[in-house]
Order: C-alpha cells, then sequence, then structure tokens
C-alpha cells in the first residue's frame, strides 16, 4: 500500500506467530521508522537501532475500539488507565525526544531496551518454570482444571455464592 507515494509497510498482527521475526527483519533493514503516533512498533524500532520520530497529527484512538480488541476486552481497567489524563501526561513527558523531523530520527537502542523490558528478559528454562511448563506443573494444572470443572467443586462454589449472597442481604 502507497500514501502519498510513501510505502507504508503492515509488520505484524497480535495472532501472528512470525510477528517478532518480521519486524525484526524490518527494523534491521531500514535506518528510519517514521510514525505518527507510539505503538509497540516505536520500542521494537529503537531496539533494533532504527533512527525513530513520531511526526505528523496522530490518528486518535477511540476506547471503544480498543475495547473491541481480543487482546484488551477483558481489561477494562487497564483501558481506562491507558486512555487517563495521567497516561497522556507520561507519554508527552517520555517520548517528547522522539517528536522530531523524519531526517532528525532519534537512534537510541537503551530506550528501546528499558522499554521492551530487556533486563527482565527470561532464559527458556526460566520461562518454563515462570509459566509452569514444566511436567509437574502441567500435571497440577491438568488436576486443578478437572477439580474445578467436578460436579461436586460446582455444588460447593454454587453454596459459598448461596451462602455469602444471604449473609450480605
Amino acid at each position: 500500500m502507497t500514501r502519498r507515494g510513501i510505502p507504508v509497510i503492515r509488520g505484524a498482527g497480535i495472532d501472528d506467530a512470525n510477528a517478532l521475526d518480521r519486524m525484526r527483519a524490518l527494523f534491521e533493514s531500514f535506518e528510519y521508522v517514521t510514525t505518527d503516533t507510539y505503538g509497540s512498533h516505536v520500542s521494537y524500532a529503537l531496539y533494533f537501532g532504527a533512527k525513530v520520530s513520531i511526526w505528523g497529527t496522530a490518528t486518535p484512538a477511540l476506547r471503544e475500539n480498543v475495547l473491541s480488541d481480543g487482546a484488551w476486552a477483558p481489561f477494562p481497567e487497564a483501558v481506562d488507565k491507558l486512555f487517563s489524563e495521567e497516561t497522556a501526561r507520561h507519554e508527552r513527558e517520555y517520548l517528547k525526544p522522539l517528536r522530531v523531523d523524519p531526517w532528525n530520527g532519534v537512534l537510541d537502542v537503551s530506550s528501546g531496551k528499558l522499554m521492551l523490558g530487556h533486563e527482565k528478559k527470561l532464559t527458556p528454562s526460566e520461562m518454563r518454570q515462570a509459566f509452569r511448563w514444566t511436567p509437574s506443573g502441567i500435571l497440577t494444572e491438568g488436576i486443578r482444571q478437572r477439580v474445578r470443572s467436578s460436579q461436586l467443586w460446582r455444588a460447593g462454589s454454587a453454596a459459598k455464592r448461596r451462602l455469602f449472597a444471604h449473609e450480605k442481604g
């Protein structure tokens, strides 16, 4: 797709298993990345060594559109925080150095690393432990799911809800 003679490249989608590899390839292929608004693409572009600028008039994000996104829908409190004045203030302050003309893009790999939590990166072994992707963790989760889907568990949960509803009323 081309807008005003400038090629626009779509790099990733939330359900794309190859998104991070494709974004890395794109950001390492271009010296400059210019966008009209902040998004994770800014962090990744900085991380992979592109000169980044946020330039032009941003298309306003609408709360309703964000809530309709499957990734955000279960977390309306987070969406409220995203659209808060506090977040807008922090964004203006934190991203101010990137609001430059495209030809003055900012090269700042350390900021990209900070934005993406590079210092908190886990090894594959640490990831397995953190998400309980271990034989014992998988077994424990399987048992937990079976217990919670049992009739006895559901009956006990229903009784508990009725009891507490009765106490409140």
